[in-house]
């Protein structure tokens, strides 16, 4: 009786057992006791999935088309000093070094005053008896007059005495371009060879000068205006040109070195963007982003340099653009392109092939200089079409090329 009381007393307390843990099984049992685990293996928590090893490797992220564009380009300015004593004669000429942030210098600046240096130096020599005791001496200062990431302007004072009555001054420009190279103010204007110096460009800018002059009343040759004047009396300001003039050309001694400034409106010719008010770096062209484009003017490219197509709309070729591409071997240029600037392809001398549109009316100084692997040009139109193309001096890999016409 006792054992039959005793068995119906287990299974009692297992029913209630299981019908205690039916209604625990929403309740994420604790998985902490090896015995819940034997007992109800239905309710422990299974491990979490590991994923299978694959043997396929991730694949890389495909690279984005696009170049990174260029850092700003930014130009900085120091000063240089050449110092003599000959004798008692003193020469101090000051002048500046460029710097790109794109890195090259110009050593021409110095060149400026090396040869300032060596004309008055030979004058002391001569005079070597009477230049001490007269106290002969030779400065050269300049200002910045424009700086940008792209160009920088300056004008040049020199002073000389070599006895009298005061000392003689004289005035000269000059302009440089980021790449280190000089650059004459009309080329800022779309105009590349020196037989359009009069040309409307220069017919504007001496009128706006003429104007001023005779607005302001006070000067004794009023008539002079073209006298003296040249290319190296011109440079960069903010929103147009300065124009400089010697003193007695205009005046008298007293009156110094006239400026006029001519603001943008006045001038007969489009600037491009490095001057041109509102104007900043060009937009790159998503399509073809390694050509800087803007209104139909390439001014520089910086994709491979071996095989190269221009891409349709472009009207002319910027000073400068391809100069010392030396691994260039083959350009196409566009139909619709009219012009090829001043040094364009300037030092290319790896390119040997290039393909000419019909539409070419001008061809810049020294656009072609250099290019001396160059031996086939593809002219799209006929004999007489090509004859009528404007091309400037020292272009003369050129000419020794063989020309293919197309019709």
């Amino acid at each position: 009786m006792k054992k039959t009381a005793i068995c119906v007393l287990l299974i009692a307390l297992l029913l209630s057992a299981c019908d205690s843990s039916a209604a625990d099984r929403t309740r994420e049992p604790s998985g902490s006791s090896p015995i819940w685990a034997e007992l109800f293996p239905e309710l422990t928590p299974a491990p979490k999935p590991t994923a299978a090893p694959t043997s396929e490797l991730t694949p890389e992220p495909t690279p984005d088309p696009t170049p990174t564009p260029k850092p700003a380009r930014s130009i900085r300015i120091e000063d240089a000093v050449v110092e003599g004593d000959l004798n008692g004669v003193s020469i101090e000429l000051h002048y500046p070094v460029i710097i790109c942030s794109e890195g090259g210098y110009s050593g021409d600046l110095r060149e400026v005053a090396d040869e300032i240096y060596s004309g008055f130096s030979s004058s002391a020599s001569e005079y070597s008896s009477i230049a001490a005791e007269e106290g002969w001496f030779s400065n050269l200062t300049y200002e910045v007059t424009f700086l940008s990431g792209d160009l920088v302007s300056f004008v040049f004072h020199t002073e000389d005495y070599t006895g009298g009555a005061h000392p003689l001054h004289s005035v000269f420009c000059r302009t440089w371009t980021w790449v280190g190279g000089p650059i004459y103010v009309q080329d800022l204007f779309n105009l590349y060879t020196p037989a359009r110096d009069s040309s409307a460009f220069w017919d504007s800018i001496m009128a706006e000068i003429q104007r001023q002059i005779h607005e302001d009343g006070d000067y004794l040759y009023a008539d002079r205006v073209w006298d003296g004047f040249s290319l190296d009396m011109l440079s960069v300001a903010d929103g147009g040109l300065n124009a400089y003039y010697e003193e007695y050309i205009l005046g008298s001694y007293a009156d110094g070195e006239p400026v006029f400034f001519i603001t943008l409106d006045k001038i007969d010719a489009s600037p491009i963007e490095w001057i041109a008010p509102g104007f900043g770096d060009p937009e790159l062209d998503p399509n073809t982003p390694y050509f800087c484009v803007q209104d139909g003017y390439l001014y520089w490219y910086s994709g491979p340099t071996d095989e190269v197509v221009v891409p349709d709309g472009v009207t002319a070729i910027g000073y400068s653009a391809f100069s010392n591409m030396t691994e260039l071997t083959s350009l196409v240029l566009p139909e619709g392109l009219s012009v090829i600037g001043m040094e364009a392809f300037d030092c290319c001398s790896g390119l040997e092939r290039i393909s000419l549109p019909s539409t070419l009316t001008e061809i810049g100084y020294c656009a072609f200089n250099g290019t001396t692997a160059l031996t086939d040009v593809y002219y799209a139109g006929t004999r007489e079409q090509w004859d009528r193309i404007a091309i400037d001096s020292d272009n003369d890999p050129l000419f020794s090329a063989a020309i293919h016409f197309a019709g």
